[in-house]
């Protein structure tokens, strides 16, 4: 399995403020993860990009279980009672199932993609995976800047479906379907999608850190304080 997990996003829900917040967590950070060996059962672990936990496994159920653990482990063991991994192929099919994504480019893509132009917006297609995938060749080629992307894209898209009915959400997910693997049965899937069409996005949160250089690739040190009070104010409540 070569499959890295690219872009790493656990969605928080407040029922008490029906608020929800998305924590985006970048794919270089360097955490400690589980490798897993024979029968998905963990057989060592490894320190590195956290975007490897999910390549250290069979790339399905596996690879999401590890990948789920690796987070929980750096948020202070938190319990995150799904996960959902869609493969890139989706999301032109995520995309133009809602009409097209509008989005502010800012980063110059014309030796990539001559298609995309600057300022305003609405993507279409092969257009919506490389204004959130393609790094190299489009401006600082760093994974903040293509998080800042990717946080673009959310935001247009959480425009477009909010207000839409739990059934809406229910049908888009289908739609994309086949791209997806996850552990949240039809049950568990409807209650998200009608507490989602009722909640309001709070922020979308990074977690903060510094870019380094390191032997191959780049790596982002995580800033352990401030994960810590963003572990609590985000996840955690308060005593009574």
């Amino acid at each position: 399995n070569d499959g890295h997990a690219d872009v790493l996003l656990l969605a928080v829900l407040d029922d008490t403020s029906k608020t929800y917040n998305i924590i985006s967590i970048n794919r270089d950070s360097m955490v400690t993860m589980p490798v897993l060996g024979i029968g998905g059962r963990p057989a060592d672990t490894r320190y590195g990009q956290i975007a490897l936990s999910h390549t250290y496994g069979g790339g399905l159920e596996d690879s999401c279980e590890n990948v789920k653990k690796t987070v929980s482990d750096l948020l202070c063991g938190i319990g995150i009672d799904y996960y959902a991994a869609m493969n890139m192929d989706g999301v032109p099919v995520l995309n133009d199932a809602v009409g097209g994504v509008e989005v502010e480019v800012v980063d110059d893509f014309s030796g990539i993609d001559d298609t995309i132009a600057m300022g305003t917006v609405v993507l279409q297609g092969e257009q919506a995976l490389n204004f959130v995938r393609i790094r190299m060749g489009v401006g600082d080629q760093l994974n903040l800047s293509r998080m800042d992307r990717q946080k673009a894209f959310m935001e247009g898209f959480i425009d477009k479906i909010r207000g839409q009915s739990d059934r809406y959400l229910l049908d888009l997910y289908d739609t994309v379907s086949d791209y997806v693997v996850t552990d949240c049965n039809g049950n568990a899937m409807a209650d998200l999608a009608s507490r989602f069409a009722e909640y309001t996005l709070d922020e979308i949160v990074y977690l903060k850190g510094e870019n380094v250089k390191g032997e191959v690739f780049m790596e982002y040190h995580l800033d352990e304080d401030a994960l810590d009070q963003m572990a609590v104010e985000l996840l955690y409540e308060p005593k009574k």
